[in-house]
């Protein structure tokens, strides 16, 4: 695969947990980062703006993130 394939299936992925309300699997897809980060498959740098998609517009998100509560419910 090359890193335009990874940030894309990466993204993909994202923008699917986000969709389903699941925390399980945002942070599932942050381990595929972190994974293809430490393969160095990518920089950090290539798909830091996914990381912050993820962590910092959702999981820190109170507002999303109760959206997700009323899913378990």
């Amino acid at each position: 695969m090359t890193k335009e394939e990874i940030r894309a299936r990466l993204w993909k992925d994202a923008k699917y947990a986000v969709n389903s309300f699941s925390e399980h699997l945002i942070y599932e897809t942050l381990g595929e980062l972190r994974m293809a980060v430490d393969l160095k498959a990518v920089s950090y740098q290539e798909v830091s703006d996914i990381d912050s998609y993820l962590i910092h517009d959702h999981l820190n998100n109170g507002k999303y993130m109760r959206e997700v509560e009323k899913q378990y419910k």
